[in-house]
């Protein structure tokens, strides 16, 4: 299936599109379908969409080079406050089917599926058509994937960390005002601030300067260690986007301060659900003395309590699933797609033989493979085949050969117990599988085998190169937890966790 998703983003209008794209994209990656992103932005996009097929060009201007790359597209979705009626139209007519988020009713959109997540979408009043299907509402809300399932929040007796979080660039300055009030006024408070790829300047000068020793920057954080910086914090300060929605999944009573004038419905209406204390528009005179009187509220552990209650009881982490199977369901006759699921639930596993020697040596070389391994050499068939043949018999190695009935061998999961509760798995695809969804399955299915066989096993960990986006995307997809960052052979590598 060819689905191509198209935004903007950058160091002058902000993040919020890619962010709540991203989720969108890796529902689709969910469902055997791998997205292209078309991105309107600069240079500081890059680590946002690390790990995803995309292209920086402005699609905006370039009208021509965008209708041929979507050209026979299945779907097209697009997230834009800039592009005008007449490119949405020509994408509608582009695309077997056009998807359109949006905030606040910005044009009258061509036919296809409208989707607006936010908290106040159901009260616009949306012109009503045939060929224009609205999915509205808190329960669409495209949060990012680190957020689909999440831990109950602690709420502490006393306040003692605060997070302060103004998007990906600060556009407004916020940052250092807070600081400059928040520090003399509770020296003995742990801030952690969130620094995003937009920050430059003056404004991180200043940053720098008030910062004191109870004061974290946390340089680019990325969906898995926002969620960290949530948990560990007792109260936000936060703008008025996006990111409120994050915090409310996660529980964090939130002081919200709107720095863009999109930001106004969103702020009015988090404040009518009652889960954010609202400290009004960032030029007030009177700002930072309301700031004041609505983090006094939030001292009482019972109004913490209750507002962490209350943004978890609007999110729960299911609307990015919920747009794509709307959108899916309309497009569900695709050959592709469901040649791709018959292929997924097509697969079985093994336990590997004498005779797989061969194959695994095979993607173990090939080069595609080789430069995500630890060791990058080819290795001799000779050195290969002793090194197999006693792995089948050692009683503390167990390798699974995943294979399907019309694609023969896709590929291996080996797991080697450590110690009589752990366990490390290594996972190698047949290089001609790779990229079509294969890799979690198939450490789902193997890690619930191995278990299976060995009951007395809590914990299996993997050791991934941090570059390896693919992998680490596919163990935590199969519910492997992040655990901590290595040096091994010299290089950067992730840990990750299944069970305690």
């Amino acid at each position: 299936m060819k689905v191509f998703i198209l935004t903007e983003g950058g160091r002058k209008v902000g993040f919020g599109h890619i962010t709540r794209c991203s989720a969108l994209y890796e529902a689709f990656e969910e469902k055997c379908i791998r997205p292209y992103f078309i991105v309107n932005a600069d240079n500081s996009v890059k680590t946002l969409l690390k790990g995803k097929r995309n292209k920086i060009f402005n699609w905006l201007k370039n009208q021509n080079g965008l209708s041929n790359l979507i050209s026979g597209s299945d779907i097209v979705v697009v997230d834009s406050y800039l592009a005008k009626n007449d490119l949405y139209r020509k994408i509608a007519g582009r695309a077997k089917l056009a998807v359109y988020l949006d905030d606040n009713k910005r044009i009258s959109y061509p036919k296809g599926i409208v989707v607006n997540g936010a908290v106040y979408a159901e009260g616009l009043k949306y012109p009503k058509t045939e060929e224009t299907t609205y999915l509205l509402g808190i329960k669409y809300l495209p949060v990012r994937k680190e957020l689909w399932r999440v831990l109950r929040k602690k709420i502490r007796k006393k306040i003692k960390t605060v997070m302060i979080t103004f998007g990906g660039d600060d556009s407004k300055n916020m940052t250092p005002k807070v600081l400059k009030y928040l520090i003399p006024e509770y020296p003995n408070l742990k801030i952690k601030v969130m620094i995003g790829k937009g920050f430059y300047g003056d404004n991180l000068r200043k940053i720098k300067a008030l910062k004191d020793s109870n004061t974290e920057l946390i340089y680019y954080p990325s969906a898995e260690k926002m969620k960290e910086m949530m948990f560990k914090s007792d109260v936000a300060i936060s703008a008025g986007g996006q990111t409120l929605y994050e915090l409310a999944r996660v529980g964090l009573p939130t002081v919200a301060i709107a720095v863009a004038e999109n930001q106004l419905k969103n702020t009015k209406g988090w404040q009518e659900t009652g889960f954010i204390n609202y400290a009004g528009w960032w030029e007030e005179k009177k700002l930072i003395s309301r700031l004041s009187k609505e983090l006094g509220r939030l001292v009482s552990y019972r109004a913490r309590l209750k507002r962490s209650k209350l943004g978890r009881s609007y999110i729960d982490g299911k609307g990015p699933k919920r747009i794509v199977d709307k959108i899916i369901d309309q497009v569900v006759d695709s050959r592709e797609y469901k040649s791709c699921i018959h292929e997924l639930k097509d697969i079985r596993l093994r336990k590997a033989a004498e005779d797989d020697c061969f194959d695994l040596l095979a993607w173990r070389n090939h080069p595609d493979i080789r430069k995500h391994s630890f060791g990058g050499e080819e290795v001799a068939y000779p050195e290969h085949r002793r090194w197999f043949s006693q792995k089948l018999h050692d009683k503390n190695t167990k390798i699974y050969i995943a294979e399907g009935k019309e694609l023969g061998k896709i590929g291996q999961v080996r797991f080697d117990i450590l110690t009589s509760r752990s366990a490390r798995v290594n996972v190698n695809l047949n290089p001609a599988f790779l990229g079509r969804g294969f890799g979690n399955r198939i450490i789902t299915m193997g890690t619930r085998y191995f278990l299976k066989d060995n009951p007395g096993i809590k914990m299996i960990i993997a050791e991934i190169l941090d570059e390896n986006t693919a992998s680490k995307r596919a163990f935590q997809k199969a519910a492997y937890v992040f655990s901590r960052n290595i040096l091994k052979n010299g290089r950067k590598t992730c840990v990750c966790k299944y069970g305690n």
